[in-house]
């Protein structure tokens, strides 16, 4: 991906306030010691370009504490469904966006 496509797609989810993750009900698990929840498939429009995120939470208590661990799928399409590639400097800054927007 070149730099001004990466340019163009953070400025994008800079502009978002929030991002909304869908929770599938039917996978949500509750038990005394943990509570794991999935996430469907979200669709960001990004002008010509589309960011998909899926993934599951998980929260693990103990007597004193909690931990938390987040699992997401990021995927980024261009306008003609076509997926671009990041790289590794690329998609922990997108990464670190998504986290900060959806605050989960």
């Amino acid at each position: 991906m070149t730099h001004n496509h990466f340019r163009k797609i953070k400025s994008c989810l800079e502009a978002i306030n929030k991002i909304q993750l869908q929770v599938d009900d039917n996978q949500t698990f509750t038990s005394e010691n943990k509570v794991k929840v999935d996430y469907k498939h979200t669709i960001i429009d990004l002008d010509d370009y589309s960011l998909i995120i899926s993934g599951s939470a998980e929260q693990h208590y103990k007597q004193h504490h909690s931990t938390e661990k987040i699992f997401l799928f990021i995927s980024l399409y261009d306008s003609e469904n076509n997926e671009m590639f990041l790289n590794k400097k690329q998609h922990t800054q997108v990464r670190e966006l998504v986290k900060i927007k959806t605050a989960v």
